[in-house]
């Protein structure tokens, strides 16, 4: 796979601790990402999640092999599942944002590249004007930067039962109730993202 190197701010706060690896696999222009660790406390054992037993991947070692991305560059969608990545947290392999267990990129073409300094692997691929909203970097566990964790926990506290979220580039914003499923317009993300830039002082 040939990787491009990508100017991105990553956060480095101790909630991203961890000792595992990624792994890229792809198959024509399907592209997945993997999440690899060792697991020698044999922590799998303990985790009863319904995400979890959807996106682990058999192994011949008994080690984690958990999908945590995967991208199609001609469909132009891309799933992410934002995962608590730190060995160490209680809340290792959990889905960061309880019940929303992923999330979706419509009508953008998302690659994976190499962090400026070439030790991260990031998707890139996003507009700058909703771009500096999520964590791109794949060990980071991917979903939101802290600065706009407040979305999904606005989400959850509708207590509309949603497991997805998708940002698309063309589509309205609304509600598939029956698929537990929110599509935000990139017009509106735009419109909240400068809101909260002009409290915070960002560009």
């Amino acid at each position: 796979m040939e990787y491009k190197n990508v100017e991105d701010e990553i956060e480095t706060t101790n909630e991203y601790g961890t000792s595992g690896t990624i792994e890229i696999e792809q198959r024509g222009n399907n592209i997945s990402c993997y999440f690899l660790h060792p697991d020698p406390q044999h922590k799998i054992n303990d985790i009863d999640s319904e995400f979890v037993a959807n996106n682990l991947k058999p192994t011949n070692d008994k080690s984690i092999r958990l999908l945590i991305a995967e991208t199609n560059t001609d469909t132009q969608i891309t799933h992410t599942y934002p995962v608590i990545l730190n060995y160490d947290s209680p809340n290792f392999l959990h889905p960061k944002y309880d019940s929303i267990t992923t999330i979706v990129f419509k009508g953008y073409t998302l690659e994976l590249g190499k962090s400026a300094n070439n030790e991260a692997d990031i998707l890139f691929g996003l507009p700058r004007s909703i771009d500096n909203v999520f964590q791109k970097t794949l060990l980071h566990g991917l979903g939101f930067r802290q600065a706009y964790n407040f979305i999904p926990n606005i989400i959850n506290a509708q207590n509309l039962g949603i497991q997805t979220v998708i940002f698309s580039k063309t589509d309205r914003t609304y509600i598939l109730h029956k698929e537990s499923k929110l599509i935000v317009s990139q017009r509106d993300l735009i419109t909240l993202r400068q809101g909260i830039n002009r409290i915070s002082g960002e560009k």
